[in-house]
C-alpha cells in the first residue's frame, strides 16, 4: 500500500457464526472427507442433549441412522421451549447460532453446526403438553408449527447431511460407537441406544461410570499392578466439577479425558493437574523432601485413568477442543486429587506401601540408568544413598534396602556356583 493511501474496508464481509460453520466445517467437526466428520455431526447433537442430562432432565439418548442417510437423535428431556426471543422462536435461535445471554439458557452452537451442514432438518420438541415442529432447508428456517397435544416430553432432531459438505456419505462406525461407549462411562446411568438400520444395533450403559471405563481398560492391558483396586475421586470447587477413576499398571499408562462430555484428545490442564495431584499425594504420604515433580513421569507412564471435568467456560488451544487450557483448572484438580488420595492412602496402609514402593523403586532405577547409562542390578549401597537424599527418615524404607541385599546375596551365590563349575 502506498504512503497516505487509505484502506477501504467497506466490501469486507464479517461472517456470522452460522456462515463460518458452513464456510469452514472442518474447524468444527474435523475431517469432512472421511467418516469421522459425519460421526462428529451426530456427536454434536448428542453433546447438546448431554446438557440436560447434567441437570437431571433426561436419562436416555437415542441415535438412528436410516437407509437414506438421514440421522435422528432424540432424548426424553424436558423439550425445548417454544417462546419467542427478540421476535424469533427460541428453537430457531438454537438452530441458527444466534446467541443470547447465558442466563436465558441459550449458548450452545451444537444444533447450529448440525443445521448449517445439513440439506434438511426437522426438529420436533414436546413440552408442557404440546408438540412443536420446524423444518429447515440448507439452514433456512420454515415456520414453527404447533402440531397437537402430547402426554410426554422430549426433543428430536432428524437431519440429512449436505452432499455439498460431505461428498462421501460414510459414517465411521468404529469411531462413533467407541465415542458413545466412552460417553456412557463418563455419564454414569445415562442410557445411549444406537441403531444403524442397515448394519447394527447397540446399547451403552455404565452403572459404575468411570470405574467401568478403567476396568475395561484393565482388560486390554498386561502388567496390571495388583493389590490396588480402581480408585474413584470426585469433587467440586467454585464452578468446576471433577470426577476421575484410575488404577495402576507396570507400564503403558493411558489417560482418557473429557471436558463437558467432549473428548479432549490431547488432555490439558485437568490431566496435568491430575498427574500433579497424585505426585503431591505421594510426596506427602512418603515424607519425601524432594520436589513432587520427580514422580510425574512415572505416574503418567503407569496410570490408567478416565477424567471428566465440567466447567462453564472451557478454553482450548485449538478450535477442535482437543487441549484444555484453563489455568485455574490445574490447581483445582491438583488440590482435589491430592487431598482425597492422601486420605485414601492413610486409611489403607498395605495399598499405600505397595504404591510407595512401586514409585520409589522406579525413581531409584531411573537414577541408576542416569548415572550408568544402562539397566542393571542396583546395589544396596546405591539404594541407601538415594533414599538418604530423598527422605529425612530413610530408615522408614529399610525393607527396600534389605530386598536389594537379598538380591545381592543371591547373585553372589550364583557367581560362586558358576566359578565352581
Amino acid at each position: 500500500m502506498k504512503k497516505n493511501q487509505t484502506y477501504d474496508a467497506s466490501n469486507i464481509k464479517v461472517l456470522t457464526a452460522f456462515e463460518s460453520i458452513q464456510k469452514r466445517p472442518g474447524m468444527y467437526i474435523g475431517d469432512i472427507e472421511g467418516g469421522s466428520g459425519l460421526a462428529n455431526m451426530i456427536l454434536e447433537a448428542v453433546n447438546f442433549y448431554l446438557g440436560d442430562f447434567y441437570q437431571n432432565q433426561c436419562s436416555k439418548i437415542s441415535i438412528v441412522i436410516y437407509e437414506n442417510n438421514d440421522v435422528e437423535v432424540s432424548d426424553n428431556r424436558r423439550g425445548l421451549p417454544s417462546h419467542l426471543i427478540d421476535g424469533k422462536p427460541f428453537i430457531e435461535k438454537m438452530m441458527t447460532g444466534l446467541h443470547v445471554s447465558k442466563n436465558q439458557g441459550l449458548y450452545s452452537i451444537a444444533l447450529a453446526i448440525v443445521n448449517a451442514l445439513s440439506a434438511k432438518v426437522l426438529i420436533t420438541t414436546t413440552r408442557d403438553g404440546f408438540i412443536w415442529t420446524q423444518n429447515y432447508k440448507y439452514g433456512t428456517p420454515g415456520s414453527l408449527k404447533k402440531m397437537g397435544k402430547a402426554h410426554y416430553s422430549g426433543t428430536s432432531i432428524r437431519f440429512q447431511p449436505s452432499k455439498e459438505h460431505f461428498p462421501q456419505m460414510f459414517f465411521d462406525q468404529s469411531f462413533l460407537t467407541n465415542r458413545l461407549q466412552e460417553l456412557s462411562y463418563f455419564n454414569e446411568n445415562l442410557e445411549i441406544s444406537f441403531e444403524d438400520r442397515s448394519i447394527r444395533k447397540a446399547k451403552f450403559y455404565s452403572p459404575k461410570g468411570l470405574t467401568d471405563c478403567v476396568s475395561a481398560l484393565y482388560m486390554k492391558k498386561r502388567g496390571i499392578y495388583k493389590g490396588i483396586e480402581v480408585i474413584k475421586i470426585a469433587g467440586r470447587s467454585k464452578d468446576v466439577e471433577l470426577e476421575v477413576a484410575f488404577g495402576f499398571v507396570t507400564s503403558c499408562g493411558k489417560q482418557l479425558s473429557f471436558v463437558n462430555g467432549i473428548k479432549s484428545i490431547e488432555g490439558g490442564t485437568h490431566v496435568n493437574g491430575f498427574i500433579a495431584g497424585i505426585a503431591q499425594a505421594i510426596k506427602i504420604v512418603s515424607g519425601c523432601k524432594l520436589n513432587a515433580s520427580i514422580w510425574k513421569r512415572f505416574i503418567q507412564e503407569g496410570v490408567l485413568s478416565a477424567i471428566n471435568i465440567k466447567l462453564l467456560e472451557p478454553r482450548y488451544a485449538i478450535s477442535t477442543r482437543d487441549l484444555l487450557t484453563n489455568p485455574e483448572v490445574f490447581s483445582i484438580t491438583k488440590k482435589i486429587i491430592s487431598k482425597q488420595l492422601v486420605l485414601f492412602l492413610k486409611e489403607n496402609d498395605s495399598k499405600c506401601n505397595k504404591l510407595l514402593n512401586k514409585y520409589i523403586e522406579q525413581y531409584i532405577q531411573f537414577q541408576y540408568r542416569k548415572i550408568n547409562h544402562e539397566c542393571g542390578c542396583t546395589s544396596s549401597k546405591f539404594v541407601e544413598k538415594i533414599l538418604s537424599k530423598m527422605f529425612d527418615k530413610p530408615d522408614k524404607y529399610k525393607k527396600l534396602v534389605e530386598q536389594y541385599k537379598e538380591v545381592e546375596m543371591y547373585l553372589a551365590e550364583c557367581k560362586k556356583m558358576q566359578d565352581a563349575e
